[in-house]
């Protein structure tokens, strides 16, 4: 059995949220506009996976703040992760983590090859976040599996592998 279309499963998605969990409902951003979406792929070097454009063409992300401008930590979208990140999120997310890593590797000998494995990846990219740094990640690593999996991740320091892969 083939998963339904992108577009298809995000209107069934749409549609419970609207009747289970309107506070949500609402936090959820319009359409990205496609140069956005071009512009993030600029700044990361890489082409987003067709999936997450048409999501992203459908909803840009969350809104973690509803229309009284009142915060509401990962906008309840994703259990555990917090917010879909809007395009705009998505390349910045990605630099920040990218320059923490690099500058505990300048400070800590070694730190290095634990962190491409286990902390972060400059290949990941976080689709998901949260202000606790938990986040979803897509595998964008070249090989055979090269976007082909999120993987569940804690890129804080805590030394829990991100590992954890769905297809």
């Amino acid at each position: 059995m083939s998963p339904a279309p992108v577009e298809e499963s995000w209107v069934r998605l749409e549609c419970w949220l609207a009747a289970n969990a309107p506070g949500n409902f609402a936090r959820l951003n319009p359409p990205a506009v496609p140069s956005a979406i071009a512009a993030a792929e600029e700044a990361l070097g890489r082409v987003f996976p067709e999936d997450l454009r048409r999501v992203l063409l459908l909803r840009n992300g969350t809104n973690t703040h509803d229309l009284s401008g009142n915060y509401h930590h990962g906008a309840g979208l994703l259990p555990e992760f917090g917010e879909l990140l809007p395009v705009e999120r998505i390349a910045g997310v990605h630099a920040m983590r990218v320059e923490i890593m690099q500058g505990h590797m300048e400070v800590e000998e070694g730190f290095g090859e634990w962190a491409l494995s286990n902390w972060w990846h400059p290949d990941w990219l976080p689709i998901a976040d949260s202000s606790s740094a938990d986040g979803l990640f897509l595998d964008q690593r070249d090989g055979a599996d090269q976007g082909t999996h999120f993987i569940l991740g804690r890129p804080e320091r805590h030394g829990d592998s991100a590992g954890r892969r769905w297809p």
